[in-house]
């Protein structure tokens, strides 16, 4: 057997934090990969994305948005969301307009197959998201978001 360091207990307190850091991680690399199998099987190669989908329930939810308007919501360039905007439009779920006080921007608004689509989406990938989290209370959900949300701005921070 080799021979043990002697560690204070600050040293120590900080071991079981690394290591407690490094299982959370596994854990949610772990759920991450199986999450991400499934927006793939709900959002496959001949259905629009995950960022398509998004797209539509800001529309549904706003009315009307303007490409940019949807890149600020969504955290992104305008540029990127070309692709599936464009797609959405080919698909019919999605329409443009002009409004009359300026009729450079491009309105973007949900159609009646947008929101079917949508609806459908939504039903498909809610029950496979239940078979990740049936049986947590409603309570640790809850705390699991407050969590995540601390994670995600200190991501923020250390990208900025």
């Amino acid at each position: 057997m080799g021979a043990v360091l002697p560690i204070g207990n600050g040293e120590r307190a900080a071991a079981k934090a690394n290591d407690l850091l490094f299982v959370i991680a596994h854990e949610l690399l772990t759920v991450g990969v199986k999450l991400n199998g499934t927006l793939l099987r709900v959002f496959g190669a001949q259905k629009p994305g995950y960022t398509a989908y998004v797209i539509l329930k800001i529309l549904h939810a706003d009315g009307t948005a303007s490409q940019k308007q949807l890149a600020w919501r969504l955290g992104r360039k305008s540029a990127t969301l070309t692709g599936p905007v464009l797609r959405l439009m080919t698909l019919g779920f999605v329409q443009a307009g002009k409004p009359a006080h300026d009729r450079r921007i491009k309105l973007l608004r949900i159609t009646p197959a947008g929101r079917d689509y949508l609806d459908e989406a939504t039903r498909e990938l809610s029950a496979e998201l239940l078979k990740f989290f049936t049986g947590i209370p409603e309570t640790d959900l809850g705390e699991l978001d407050r969590i995540v949300g601390k994670v995600r701005r200190a991501n923020e921070r250390m990208a900025a």
